[in-house]
């Protein structure tokens, strides 16, 4: 579950582009969240301890754009983009990359969810 897998090119909408993710439901990406969750202060939660909602948006996008490991096809005009996390950060401004790199996610966690299960059942 921790290895990241590439998603196919025209990644919702983003022609020729692919997408190196990982699923969030491995142990690295728990790390992470936790590390991230246990980093957000006291002024960022409610009474009971939880998360506002705004501080959970802005968790699920700094995951989000950490499930990224990198791309191949994303070009800003004609320069080729390199991979980066400050960049990937930059770039789920955008709703059409956002959309493509949650589906990507998902379908990534998806499928190693299933092979977890059928394991599970052997």
């Amino acid at each position: 579950m921790d290895e990241p897998q590439w998603v196919g090119e025209d990644v919702h909408g983003l022609k020729g582009v692919k997408l190196l993710v990982a699923s969030r439901d491995g142990r690295d990406a728990q790390r992470q969240i936790n590390r991230l969750v246990r980093s957000i202060g006291q002024d960022q939660r409610d009474e009971d301890g939880t998360l506002t909602e705004e501080a959970q948006e802005s968790l699920d996008d700094m995951v989000l754009a950490r499930s990224i490991h990198d791309w191949s096809g994303l070009t800003d005009g004609a320069k080729k983009l390199s991979f980066s996390v400050e960049t990937a950060e930059a770039l789920c401004q955008s709703s059409v990359f956002y959309a493509a790199l949650r589906d990507s996610v998902a379908h990534v966690t998806k499928k190693a969810n299933v092979l977890l299960e059928d394991l599970e059942k052997n």
